[in-house]
């Protein structure tokens, strides 16, 4: 399952504008059928990727799938590079006033988005591009995006914006607000041109509008929605960072493949040749047994943020019907309002045994809805034990302390019931069918809580399914997992989404309480990191509390890539940030297609016989399997030089010279190829000097003839 996310915590949606089908993919053949813009293709393995990828709208979208086929083709003001450190990606500069609430960026001013199906198929990027994006997702109620600038005590986060000039823009905020940095790190700026003309939760294409029109390194490829099994995002000709950073992507086009199992799409990894070059989410059994033995595999392991947790749904009945819509057709066992009833299934998770059984290790216990690896973690040191015996007793001195006959409950009774029979702890459970690690948390947790005296009714099943229960709050317990990265602010990511403002666009546990918003308040505000972190503490700690998300596991991502084709990966495991689920372009201007360099060079020169101070033509040659395009420079071994296929050269001495031709491909493979060549003294210029005498000899010659005549 690919991780619910967009950087900080990603909410879940049920718009479907196109949805990428499962394809059995046992042959090269099939992928080689699409016609490619280059040779240099870099091919993704994706489990699941066609239930969960659901939109191309980035307003809307919520999946770690969605970002990667979404981002790439945008530009935001801002990013993380791989240390983690922000550097500007629009923005070329920009400045903090000193109360913290205004900001000045300067722009790139050679930016374009691409439409390629326009003409002309590029438009300006300027500063009223940026404050129409900042305007859309901050006004735009169901936003997704709008995560990034909440509401703080009912007031806007952006009070007001203008532009000097069309390459400058300025943004004040009604009071400080940390996250902010986080939000222009991750809203991609939308053509004004082109959304103006739209209603915010568009498909994001039409007819003379290519799908996610940005100014990113790439841009979508496929016309519009619907796509069977793929997803082609292609190379741009017009990205502004080559000419103005000189970053050069060295990859011609992605192809992110939809597999219905990370066992299948680790075959495709494996095999060889190989399907595909690079595999998401590799099954923790694979990467453990079966990787280490592979040939040409690499594999790494990061700490990115992933937390495994199981929601209990906080949703009253009240709530519900005054949510209406979709929620109308869902229900909930109310049951689990109950602060027993929540605390006896808490004592029925044994994290441990999970860690060790599950993930052979690689994991560890959690303790917080914040991983370890964000810097704002807070350990809760009452975590709630593992005891499921005591979870009985605790639930019969609670008065369920009957059988489902209404008899007194024996020690093996499930479900306990009060009096009557009545409310029988029974509930739902839904987690996703792959990885299978989903589905052992549900079987460990359905046997402690038998022991506990709670029936739980397990539903495994997939992305798309348990995304409309999400939906429509149709749900029990919910087991999955969400991501934190180590730069995410809690309160633009998973803090905010259990504030009473998000139910209904990214509260899915329906989680409401005053003084939890009030905090969430303070804490946004408050820019002091000393002064912060006791209300970041507080925050987790009420959580923890609370019990509706009861945090199990900090996991690991695990990737792997085939370096048959690809190379110079670079370190995952140190470097996460160059993962390509974080759709950011550091992997793409690194890794090097493994290739030949240029071979057979050759020199050949005219004339053969070189004199001094005589012009030579020196041409070269060489061969490129990869029919890239080749550069050529010349050394000619007396401190000149020269650039091209054909040069001219002369020289002003006698002697032996060492002639080298260094030819380089597009992509900075370079061979060196070198001959020595012998110039000799200068041809003597005998035709001025014999002048006169010739003269002489011809007016003799002449005079002769005539007297001849006479």
């Amino acid at each position: 399952m690919i991780a619910i996310v967009i950087i900080a915590i990603l909410v879940l949606s049920s718009i479907a504008f196109f949805k990428a089908g499962n394809v059995d993919r046992t042959t090269e053949g099939t992928r080689g059928s699409i016609l490619a813009t280059g040779n240099r293709i870099l091919n993704v393995a994706v489990v699941d990727m066609g239930t969960i990828t659901m939109t191309l709208n980035p307003l809307r979208a919520t999946t770690s799938a969605e970002r990667m086929v979404i981002w790439p083709c945008y530009s935001t003001l801002l990013m993380y590079a791989p240390n983690g450190t922000l550097v500007g990606d629009l923005a070329t500069s920009w400045n903090l006033s000193p109360d913290g609430r205004s900001w000045h960026f300067n722009l790139s001013h050679t930016a374009l988005f691409f439409n390629k199906n326009s003409a002309p198929s590029t438009h300006p990027v300027t500063a009223q591009d940026v404050i129409f994006t900042y305007w859309l997702v901050q006004n735009q109620s169901g936003s997704y995006l709008q995560e990034y600038l909440m509401n703080v005590d009912s007031e806007k986060v952006i009070s007001d914006m203008w532009t000097p000039n069309d390459f400058e823009v300025c943004v004040n905020t009604t009071e400080p607000y940390v996250p902010i940095e986080e939000a222009f790190s991750m809203i991609p700026i939308l053509p004004e041109h082109i959304w103006s003309y739209h209603v915010w939760n568009w498909a994001n294409f039409g007819d003379s509008i290519g799908a996610c029109v940005g100014s990113g390194p790439f841009y979508y490829e496929l016309p519009g929605g619907t796509t069977p099994g793929f997803v082609l995002l292609n190379k741009s000709l017009t990205w502004f960072q080559e000419q103005e950073r000189g970053w050069k992507i060295q990859v011609d086009q992605i192809r992110y493949w939809d597999y219905s199992s990370g066992f299948s799409a680790w075959a495709a990894l494996a095999s060889e040749p190989q399907q595909v070059d690079i595999m998401l989410s590799v099954p923790r059994s694979t990467y453990t047994n079966d990787l280490p033995l592979t040939q040409n595999i690499t594999g790494w392991n990061p700490e990115s943020g992933i937390t495994y947790a199981l929601d209990v749904n906080q949703m009253t009945d009240v709530l519900r019907a005054s949510l209406g819509g979709t929620y109308a057709t869902g229900s909930n066992n109310q049951l689990l309002l109950n602060e027993t009833v929540k605390r006896a299934i808490a004592m029925c998770i044994n994290r441990t045994a999970y860690v060790t059984d599950s993930f052979q290790g690689l994991a560890a216990v959690a303790d917080s809805v914040l991983p370890e690896v964000n810097p704002w973690h807070f350990s809760d040191p009452a975590q709630v034990a593992f005891d499921p015996e005591a979870a009985r007793t605790m639930l019969v001195a609670a008065g369920w302390a009957f059988d489902s006959s209404g008899s007194p409950a024996g020690p093996a009774a499930v479900p306990l019931c009060r009096a009557g029979g009545a409310n029988p702890l029974d509930f739902r459970i839904m987690t996703d069918s792959d990885p299978p690690e989903y589905a052992e948390f549900v079987n460990a947790l359905m046997a402690s809580a038998a022991q506990a005296g709670i029936n739980l009714n397990p539903l495994v099943t997939s992305d798309g399914i348990l995304v409309s229960r999400y939906y429509k709050g149709n749900y029990d317990l919910s087991f999955w997992h969400y991501f934190t990265s180590p730069t995410s602010d809690p309160v633009s990511g998973v803090l905010s989404t259990f504030t009473t403002m998000r139910i209904g666009s990214g509260n899915w546990n329906f989680f409401t309480d005053s003084e939890f918003d009030q905090r969430y308040n303070e804490s946004a505000g408050t820019v002091d990191s000393e002064a912060r972190r006791p209300t970041l503490d507080q925050l987790q700690t009420m959580l923890d509390e609370n019990l509706t998300c009861q945090s199990v596991v900090y996991g690991l991502s695990f990737y792997a890539a085939n370096n048959r084709t690809w190379t110079n990966y670079g370190n995952w495991t140190e470097q996460p940030l160059l993962a390509p689920d974080l759709a950011l372009p550091w992997l793409y201007l690194r890794i090097e297609l493994h290739n030949d360099s240029p071979h057979d060079l050759s020199i050949s020169c005219d004339p053969t016989t070189i004199a001094v101070g005589e012009t030579v033509w020196f041409n070269g040659s060489a061969i490129d399997e990869n029919g890239d395009e080749l550069t050529y420079s010349w050394v000619f071994g007396d401190s000149s030089e020269a650039n091209g296929q054909h040069v001219t050269h002369a020289y002003s001495s006698p002697g032996s010279y060492v002639v080298t031709l260094a030819v380089t491909d597009a992509y900075g493979h370079e061979s060196t190829y070198q001959t020595s060549i012998d110039v000799g003294p200068a041809i003597p210029e005998f035709g001025n000097a014999l002048a006169p005498v010739l003269g002489l000899l011809v007016a003799t010659i002449l005079i002769r003839n005539r007297n001849r005549k006479n």
